[in-house]
């Protein structure tokens, strides 16, 4: 056997190796994102399932005296049953993400406008402050918060700072991710130059720059209100609380079926907010992309 012949051997060994590395990385990726699917869905399933069917089980519901629990196997009666027990809290907790979403867009507007915009000393230190109160355990800042305001305790208005101190991190950090990705400096800078204040630098060149973002940060601003339990349930008082502590609630006093129900609600309200939010981030991806495409055909053109 020649040197040819070896090397074309050799070649073809090389790319069966490639091929069938390729196909069992393609297989183990489809087995693990499977895997970890049903890890995530399947509870979501047995929830929706066992808050409309009646099965042995999930177990005999004390709540028989519910109406039109015992009609049919699949009944709303239970989620119907909850709503009407806890529909106060539901809009609470609305008016609470409600809210943060308003106060969070506009705190973030100008903050992240202004820090995105300048460079000054302790510009670092600023946004490591902002972004603290993730790493800060909600019954820590619960109990800081009570004894800084506890002349409001009891006021929803406590509860709505409380939201605020940890949603407004999300919303500053994504609303400057978008202004740096437009190169808000230079654009800053320029308009400066051109003789626009501060305002009108804002309006004209911040606030166009991080429409996508806003979106993005106020649909994960709402979510996360929405679902916040631990500033909730400790800032407010047992008979002003918002839906977490419902379900909260519902999980230790009632029946397994009850719990699935309130649970249902809450994903009722939560997915529609995730989607928008899938759907934001990949329409941003999409034109960044296109943009980024766009650009170097351009600069190919010209010859740069």
């Amino acid at each position: 056997m020649n040197y040819t012949q070896t090397y074309h051997q050799e070649s073809r060994v090389k790319k069966r190796f490639q091929l069938f590395s390729s196909i069992f990385m393609k297989i183990t990726g489809v087995l693990v994102t499977l895997i970890l699917a049903l890890f995530i869905l399947l509870p979501i399933v047995v929830i929706c399932i066992a808050a409309l069917w009646k099965h042995e089980i999930f177990g005999i519901a004390s709540e028989q005296w519910i109406e039109g629990a015992n009609k049919s196997d699949f009944s709303f009666a239970y989620v119907i049953y909850v709503w009407n027990t806890y529909h106060e809290m539901i809009f609470f907790s609305l008016k609470l993400a409600f809210f943060a979403v308003v106060l969070c867009a506009i705190l973030g507007i100008v903050s992240s406008f202004a820090i995105a915009s300048s460079t000054f000393k302790g510009r670092a230190w600023l946004e490591a402050l902002i972004l603290s109160p993730i790493s800060i355990p909600g019954i820590a800042m619960s109990v800081a918060l009570i004894q800084c305001f506890g002349i409001i305790r009891g006021n929803w208005t406590l509860v709505l700072m409380g939201h605020l101190v940890y949603t407004f991190p999300f919303m500053y950090r994504t609303l400057k991710s978008e202004l740096e990705s437009r190169d808000i400096v230079t654009l800053n800078r320029v308009a400066q130059t051109l003789g626009a204040n501060l305002w009108k630098r804002l309006i004209l060149i911040g606030i166009p720059s991080m429409r996508r973002g806003l979106l993005s940060g106020s649909l994960m601003v709402f979510t996360i209100s929405w679902g916040e339990f631990n500033v909730s349930y400790l800032l407010n008082t047992p008979l002003n609380q918002g839906f977490p502590a419902a379900m909260y609630s519902a999980f230790t006093f009632s029946s397994f079926r009850v719990s699935c129900s309130a649970t249902l609600l809450f994903l009722v309200i939560l997915f529609p907010a995730l989607l928008l939010l899938h759907l934001t981030n990949s329409i941003g991806t999409s034109n960044d992309d296109s943009r980024s495409l766009s650009k170097r055909n351009i600069f190919g053109v010209q010859g740069v």
